[in-house]
């Protein structure tokens, strides 16, 4: 795999792209700058790789741009700025770089086309690579989380929350988009559901070295009170004051609702590098860490143990937190501690 090119060549391979296949890329004029990460890919450039790579294995390739508005979901719907899109979208046999919370997607895998986010770094997706290793153990810890009713995490920092999720459907990624309805993204492995909104109660405490996604990597202690399923209080110094700030901004109650709760499932993902080239996927990827987003979760896919279901929490905005250890409870068995995985139908699967 020595260019982009042959990379994402082999990235689609994984999603069981062939010969003849329709591929349809969604992209948009600030794509290059506004995506994850912070090395260019050299000409032709992101966008067109994506399309190379396609080509190169007989797929047959459209590339749609739309404005930035509509692409990151602040403008126009899809449909209303691009009518027929989504019948196109119907059509395809894989979409690629749609928005997650769109309701053209979500209709689009109803009908049985797949999709996949490739817009990291190349390094990034070089060396978080889909294995079937990840897949394995992403979709043996949603098999546990969808049994359970009870979540329980605690840290060391004195996080201790405690939630609800009978009934709830229980979403991996592993960046494959292998199945008919399913979304993944490339460079993910990772598992979580939506709890039931407002079951979680206790205390978040996000620690020095701990990561925000996209916003900051935490320097000092921030306390996140939570009642009912929403942030209540954040005390703390500068982060603390930065956190409450990004939540502020948009003036919504839901926005400070919890999203999801689960841990990552890679060993290769490296806690260092999500904070210097800021790929995200690094720290929520983290092998065994708690990853807990706040603000919007209404995606579900047709597939199984893609998406969350009948979660609700329709906000304007997501934030993704990420803590470096914790211990992961379900139905108070310990299932996730120090990073590692110690019950027996995960340990067995265990890779480096």
């Amino acid at each position: 795999m020595n260019s982009f090119v042959t990379l994402v060549s082999e990235i689609l391979k994984k999603s069981g792209i062939k010969e003849g296949d329709k591929i349809l890329i969604l992209s948009c004029p600030g794509f290059e700058d506004k995506r994850p990460g912070k090395v260019r890919v050299p000409p032709p450039g992101y966008v067109t790789s994506l399309r190379l790579a396609a080509e190169f294995l007989g797929a047959k390739c459209t590339v749609i741009e739309v404005p930035d508005a509509v692409f990151f979901g602040t403008g126009v719907s899809l449909e209303e700025y691009s009518p027929s899109i989504s019948e196109m979208m119907k059509k395809s046999d894989l979409l690629v770089n749609f928005p997650l919370f769109s309701k053209e997607l979500m209709e689009a895998l109803k009908s049985g086309a797949r999709a996949i986010t490739i817009h990291q770094d190349e390094e990034v997706h070089r060396r978080l690579f889909p294995i079937d290793e990840r897949k394995k153990l992403s979709w043996a810890g949603a098999e546990l989380l969808e049994s359970a009713e009870t979540i329980r995490v605690t840290t060391e920092h004195g996080t201790d929350l405690i939630c609800e999720k009978k009934g709830r459907k229980a979403h991996c990624e592993y960046g494959m988009a292998d199945e008919p309805g399913r979304w993944d993204n490339a460079a993910a492995g990772q598992v979580s559901c939506a709890p039931i909104e407002d079951s979680l109660n206790g205390k978040l405490v996000i620690g020095p070295g701990d990561g925000i996604c996209h916003l900051c990597l935490v320097t000092e202690p921030i306390e996140c009170t939570i009642k009912d399923g929403r942030i209540v209080k954040i005390e703390g110094g500068a982060s603390a004051k930065l956190l409450s700030e990004w939540f502020a901004k948009w003036n919504d109650d839901r926005s400070y609702m919890i999203s999801h709760i689960g841990w990552g499932t890679d060993p290769r993902a490296n806690w260092t590098r999500g904070h210097v080239i800021d790929s995200a996927m690094d720290w929520e990827d983290y092998y065994g860490n708690l990853m807990l987003g706040f603000g919007r979760n209404t995606f579900n896919g047709a597939a199984k143990h893609c998406g969350f279901g009948d979660a609700k929490n329709d906000a304007p905005s997501h934030i993704d937190i990420c803590i470096k250890t914790a211990n992961f409870y379900l139905d108070g068995e310990l299932v996730v501690s120090n990073n590692r995985m110690v019950h027996e139908k995960l340990k067995e699967l265990e890779y480096t």
